[in-house]
């Protein structure tokens, strides 16, 4: 049982999201709570699993995401639309934001305006206008994930009871959550996420509800809603992370085939079969993988048209980008079911390409009888996949033995090869044999003629090292003998800078000695003047002319030289006249 749901469009409000999604839903009457009184009590009406909160909004929140990637707020839009002529000028902020999804506007409209039979169609364009109005003309794009419906959960309750139901509910969260976080889904929504949250829609099945903002800074350096160009980007960075340099061929390759297979399908809604048709997920990548190097041309599956340039580009985008997903999450649950231990295996389902309301869907398949037969096809599909992985086993070992049978041929063929190349390698081994010894003779005789060269080179440089081992010796006693001469006159200089020192002192001290014996010379004269003085003249005059040699009249003349040593020594020793 199961099959996977995955919706997409511009539908996102904010309305459905959160606490508004529980107060729209009327979970508080319980009417849409058939299925979820068999979880337990801790199971929170809404999961978010993004970092956002049950009271986020997430208008707010796709604003938010907006000027992140490159959207102006209002205040830089004013300053940005102040700088524009008057003609280009935006009336308000509301015309600025309702520009940045215009081509996408148009192109709803364009096919809301289109003729059809079928008015679904036309009013699921008119829904997306009017959220893109409602949200002030900002395009938030929605997703839904779905593993299982209602039916299934009441087929699980008739057959396994409300335990089984309770453990299955549990798998579809454990899933969906997984898939959240598988580096595939990063990859494609990491950078444009909004918000995500597991939900219960209307009719109690489960499912996982994200929003995106699509948008980026295009070339002209303008903020866009680009839903395509976006998807197209991620595609092609994971081909290129996946497969290297070849990834980009790889993913016209995967457009190509895409092409295809939506070709052949359309066909088949009014023919009993068709030459090509690929319904399941997996035979698709297995297709691909066989049939990768047949197209790898941006060209090929658009009669020499480049893809940029086809009309065909974002419905084979969407689908390609879609399939992804929807087997990264067939994978995961298929891992996950075999973790909890319960039934899950996708159906697909053919399709006559009419969308339809739930009460049509479901008139629809009571009409068909698929209502009845559910359980029936369920054991059947089950069955299937068994017998399906029995045959790829058995067509394993087939291919096992085979290949082993073809190596062991392969290899008797090689030994009866081997043994018709011996003889030929032997005498090949021969003549080489004797070319080498010739080889070996003539390197021997010229090895040695240069080994003599090498001998006579080798005398002739130790003979040189010799004579400069002399040179050196000599160089060095010479050396020896200035390092002594040169440690000697330094000894000598600085006995000479000692002796000057001294000398020096010395004759500080001399001329020290001679300035204090002149001023005692002076001092004496006037000593011995004034002594005088006092002297009768009886005396004085015999002292003065043993003093100066000669008589001398007037004591008072002060330009006489006293001897001052003599009249020291006078007055001292020699009063006695």
């Amino acid at each position: 049982m199961g099959a996977i749901t995955n919706s997409n469009g511009f539908y996102t409000t904010g309305k459905d999201d959160g606490k508004n999604h529980i107060k729209r839903h009327n979970y508080e009457n319980g009417n849409e709570q058939t299925f979820r009184k068999y979880d337990d009590e801790n199971i929170g009406q809404v999961l978010e699993l993004s970092k956002t909160t049950i009271e986020d909004d997430t208008r707010n929140l796709a604003y938010k995401k907006a000027y992140e990637l490159g959207m102006k707020t209002e205040s830089e839009w004013a300053i940005a639309n102040a700088k524009r002529s008057s003609k280009r000028q935006d009336a308000d902020y509301s015309e600025y934001v309702a520009k940045t999804a215009s081509s996408l506007v148009n192109q709803l409209k364009k096919a809301s305006g289109a003729k059809t039979d079928d008015n679904s169609k036309s009013n699921k364009f008119i829904q997306q206008l009017n959220a893109i109005k409602s949200n002030g003309g900002l395009a938030i794009y929605g997703s839904l994930y779905y593993l299982s419906n209602a039916e299934d959960y009441e087929a699980i309750l008739e057959e396994k009871g409300e335990d089984a139901l309770k453990l299955y509910r549990e798998f579809e969260r454990d899933t969906l959550k997984t898939f959240y976080e598988s580096p595939k889904y990063r990859a494609f929504h990491g950078e444009t996420e909004i918000r995500a949250e597991i939900h219960t829609a209307e009719g109690g099945s489960q499912h996982l509800q994200t929003s995106d903002l699509m948008g980026e800074v295009n070339s002209r350096n303008t903020f866009r809603i680009s839903p395509i160009a976006i998807k197209e980007r991620k595609l092609k960075q994971w081909y290129r992370d996946t497969y290297g340099n070849a990834g980009e061929m790889r993913y016209y390759a995967d457009i190509h085939l895409e092409a295809m297979t939506k070709n052949e399908n359309q066909k088949k809604r009014g023919a009993e079969s068709a030459k090509f048709e690929i319904k399941a997920d997996r035979d698709f990548f297995e297709e691909s993988d066989q049939r990768a190097s047949d197209f790898m041309s941006d060209e090929y599956a658009f009669s020499g048209m480049s893809f940029d340039k086809s009309p065909l580009k974002g419905d084979l985008v969407n689908r390609l980008f879609r399939r992804h997903e929807n087997y990264a999450l067939e994978l995961i649950a298929y891992d996950k079911a075999k973790e909890y231990g319960v039934e899950w295996s996708r159906e697909y389902g053919r399709s006559d390409g009419v969308y339809r309301s739930k009460e049509a869907y479901q008139a629809k398949r009571k009409e068909l009888g698929l209502d009845k037969a559910y359980k029936r096809k369920d054991e059947a599909l089950g069955q299937s996949y068994q017998d399906k992985e029995k045959e790829l086993e058995a067509t394993y070992k087939r291919k096992e033995k085979e290949l082993v049978q073809s190596y062991q041929d392969k290899e008797k063929e090689l030994e009866t090869s081997y043994s018709d190349k011996e003889y030929e390698l032997d005498s090949v081994l021969q003549f080489v044999a004797k070319e080498r010894q010739e080889d070996k003779e003539a390197y021997d005789s010229k090895e040695k003629k240069l080994n003599e060269r090498i001998a006579a080179r080798e005398a002739a440089v130790r003979l040189r090292e010799s004579k400069l081992d002399d040179k050196k010796s000599e160089l060095d006693a010479k050396e020896k003998n200035i390092t002594i001469r040169e440690a000697n006159a330094t000894t000598k200089e600085d006995e000479n800078k000692a002796e000057s020192a001294r000398l020096s002192a010395r004759e500080t001290s001399v001329t020290e000695r001679e300035t204090l014996v002149t001023t005692r010379e002076k001092l004496l004269q006037k000593v011995v003047v004034r002594v005088a003085m006092f002297m009768p003249e009886s005396i004085r005059r015999p002292f003065m002319k043993k003093v100066y040699g000669k008589f001398v009249d007037d004591p008072l003349l002060d330009h006489y030289e006293l001897k001052a040593y003599e009249a020291k020594h006078i007055i001292e020793n020699d009063l006695d006249l």
